[in-house]
């Protein structure tokens, strides 16, 4: 069938969004399959696989698609496709074999207006933007400046270069201060691009794009977030010592949290970071980043705000973040640094106001001589948490035989509630506890199906 045939058929489908063979086939280089299994694509499957190709850049799979018939979209579409491979080789043969007269494919879900010079700039080829230039009558478009360079800002300063050459001056000399300011520095700064951050700096201040001055507000930003928390010293270290004056453009918040929050899985000391953000004031509220880098277990950043805390309050933070301190390395490290570093003698009245499920928590916190919260046994026989109930007996093996009846029941209630069967096996052959015949007739027939199981089949209910 004749290209424009393929095209006119395809176009008069409805509107699909495939993901069939074809295009699985094109996407992992196996098209050879289609022949070889004899398996006959559906018309609705020939846009997304010929868009695949392009964007692959695979010259031997857009010649066999248009052997096939199975090749559709105009020359203007498929080279709008195939700038995103960054390969020229790709749009010369498009440009050899695709008619120019061949119709647009309409039938596409979801398709932006084509614009072939954005996927030159989000593949970051020169090469391509060039080939363009010299082969096509296609321009670019003013409307589409800001995603020119908010993509060539991912990496590549060779293509913001060709940009800044090739793009009328007049249209972007009052634009392009906001477009760096709020699409490209967040996107290089994300993607941790050191010299595309430079550039800017250099194209924004050599052409006066820029006051010295931010007037008004700063625009809020997260783009440092990713930075504090993966721990890219030479980014944070970028704008915070030679950014200036880009970064008085910029309203920041909690990037000390950011670092509380990060490095628990890093093997990058976060010290030097935090070192940065203390000079330049952007450590907002020192306790709440303790509580953070304690509840994630970060001792490296515990180890950091350990000297660094206010010593004109004893402490003060640290025992005030202690309150909220639920991570098993967290309390090991405080027992062992901050505690011994108080003394016995000058040691604060502490009591913990979060309460602890885990038994091993609980142990620490004893051995620390600090006042915490449990969790109660009737809130462990709903929650299924066996482990903390027998973290009660190990302290006192007549801790359960001293509860009422009343209590007792409310326990075994919610564990049947719960259909926590294992709880009710350890209170009827563990606990102590003798349960009462008036218990049994009050709970046999309350609770889950498996609960209600136990109870006719535990014997204790055998004489009502």
């Amino acid at each position: 069938m004749h290209m424009h045939e393929t095209v006119a058929r395809y176009n008069e489908l409805p509107m699909l969004n495939c993901n069939g063979a074809l295009v699985l086939a094109v996407q992992a280089k196996l098209y050879h399959w289609i022949d070889l299994l004899g398996i006959s694509p559906a018309v609705v499957e020939y846009w997304p696989a010929s868009s695949a190709a392009c964007k692959a850049g695979d010259v031997d799979v857009l010649a066999w698609m248009q052997t096939k018939g199975y090749l559709v979209g105009s020359r203007h579409q498929l080279l709008d496709c195939a700038t995103h491979s960054g390969q020229v080789q790709v749009l010369d043969w498009i440009h050899a074999h695709i008619d120019s007269t061949v119709a647009d494919c309409t039938n596409r879900p979801f398709w932006p207006e084509c614009d072939p010079y954005l996927g030159a700039c989000m593949s970051a080829s020169v090469d391509v933007l060039n080939w363009l230039q010299k082969n096509t009558d296609i321009v670019l478009q003013y409307s589409h400046l800001s995603n020119y360079f908010k993509s060539a800002s991912g990496g590549n300063i060779k293509v913001l270069d060709w940009l800044m050459q090739h793009v009328d001056f007049t249209w972007i000399h009052e634009d392009l201060c906001q477009i760096a300011l709020k699409l490209a520095l967040p996107t290089a700064t994300r993607n941790a691009c050191l010299p595309v951050l430079k550039w800017w700096r250099k194209t924004l201040v050599g052409r006066e794009l820029i006051d010295s001055e931010m007037p008004g507000e700063g625009i809020p930003t997260n783009m440092f977030d990713s930075a504090c928390r993966t721990g890219d010293l030479e980014i944070v270290n970028w704008w915070f010592k030679d950014s200036d004056p880009l970064i008085k453009y910029y309203t920041t918040r909690d990037l000390g949290l950011e670092v509380c929050k990060g490095w628990w899985a890093s093997e990058t000391d976060p010290a030097e970071i935090l070192e940065v953000l203390y000079r330049h004031d952007e450590i907002d509220d020192i306790e709440y980043c303790i509580h953070v880098a304690s509840l994630t277990g970060n001792l490296r950043a515990l180890e950091w705000f350990l000297p660094n805390s206010s010593t004109s309050h004893d402490m003060a933070s640290f025992m005030e973040a202690l309150t909220r301190a639920n991570h098993g390395a967290s309390l090991l490290w405080w027992k062992a640094k901050v505690l011994r570093e108080i003394g016995e003698v000058s040691q604060p009245s502490v009591t913990i106001n979060h309460e602890y499920k885990n038994p091993i928590h609980a142990h620490i916190i004893k051995s620390m001589r600090i006042s915490a919260q449990l969790q109660h046994p009737v809130e462990a026989c709903r929650d299924g948490n066996l482990s903390m109930l027998m973290y009660y007996q190990s302290e006192d093996r007549r801790y359960f035989q001293k509860l009422s009846e009343e209590e007792v029941e409310t326990c075994l209630m919610h564990a049947s509630m719960g259909d926590h069967v294992h709880v009710l096996q350890w209170w009827r052959t563990k606990s102590g506890v003798k349960i009462t015949s008036c218990v049994c007739a009050s709970l046999r027939s309350q609770g889950s199906p498996a609960a209600q199981r136990w109870w006719a089949t535990s014997g204790l209910c055998s004489h009502l």
